[in-house]
């Protein structure tokens, strides 16, 4: 990747999660560093995260994250200041 362009989410998977259950989420894209982290809700609710390549993060959602249903953001705040676009994650009764 040049070192102009932005890091940037491409998928999730998996991109939904009952309520209530703990999973991890692969979360494809570029730009990632190990300073990655991932912010999760319109709360940005910081989420535990392994940096596994620049296109790829595990971020590791626990039951509490997942404890309310609905339609949330994920986005990727990078080491070195970027933030991604923010893609749509559900909580399923």
């Amino acid at each position: 990747m040049s070192g102009n362009q932005p890091a940037k989410i491409d998928s999730l998977n998996p991109n939904s999660a009952i309520k209530g259950v703990a999973l991890d989420v692969k979360i494809s894209g570029s730009g990632f560093d190990e300073g990655s982290f991932v912010f999760f809700g319109d709360a940005d609710v910081y989420i535990k995260t392994t940096f596994v390549s620049d296109q790829v993060l595990v971020a590791h959602l626990t039951n509490l994250v997942t404890a309310s249903s609905g339609t949330y953001s994920i986005k990727v705040h990078t080491g070195k200041g970027d933030l991604t676009n923010s893609v749509e994650f559900a909580v399923t009764p």
